[in-house]
């Protein structure tokens, strides 16, 4: 009888841990379909100054979308930036574009100015102030999984997770930059033989 319970719980978790991968899948392809809005009031720092807000025409077709939100650590965001720099490196065309974008709460936005200021990266960073970028796409990007992205030319997601995260997720994403730089922004799929 022991057994049976221990086999019963057993079965109970591997569908319950199947179910939860299958509805990640499944919120991952509804995300390939929608298209992100980056809302056009961003504070940019760069250099440890504020600079006038990135235009479009500044901003590559092709971008990784990185996003903090105010749950975690913003200072310790912040210090780790300086990691972010080798995405800059990937494309001197132009036509990529990495955004960091910070959603601080009002208790942390002072802190987050501040540490920008004093860091003075070389690259620009993002301060949504009034956290239009959830607000203004889909509620699943405040889930902290899906909060790393690379956009096509269309704003539509190509490829979820932060490429600093592993060689295995940087061949990835860079394999799927060069597919996109190839292709004027957008991702072909290519044809493999058996």
């Amino acid at each position: 009888m022991k057994i049976f319970k221990h086999s019963c719980i057993v079965i109970i978790l591997f569908c319950f841990c199947g179910c939860s991968r299958m509805r990640a899948r499944k919120e991952l392809q509804r995300l390939s379909q929608i298209e992100i809005c980056i809302p056009a009031d961003l504070e940019v720092y760069c250099e440890g100054r504020s600079v006038d807000t990135l235009t479009d025409g500044h901003i590559g077709a092709i971008k990784q979308i990185i996003y903090y939100d105010s749950t975690g650590c913003s200072s310790c965001q912040i210090n780790r930036l300086a990691m972010t720099e080798s995405l800059f490196m990937q494309d001197s065309t132009g036509r990529f574009t990495p955004i960091l974008l910070f959603a601080p709460g009002k208790d942390q936005y002072g802190n987050v100015v501040k540490s920008l200021k004093e860091q003075a990266f070389p690259f620009p960073v993002f301060i949504d102030k009034t956290n239009a970028f959830v607000r203004n796409n889909d509620p699943i990007l405040a889930d902290t999984r899906f909060q790393s992205f690379l956009l096509d030319r269309n704003n539509r997601i190509v490829l979820i997770g932060n490429p600093l995260n592993g060689d295995a997720m940087w061949n990835l994403f860079e394999s799927t930059l060069e597919n996109m730089l190839a292709h004027d922004g957008e991702y072909v799929l290519e044809n493999r033989r058996p």
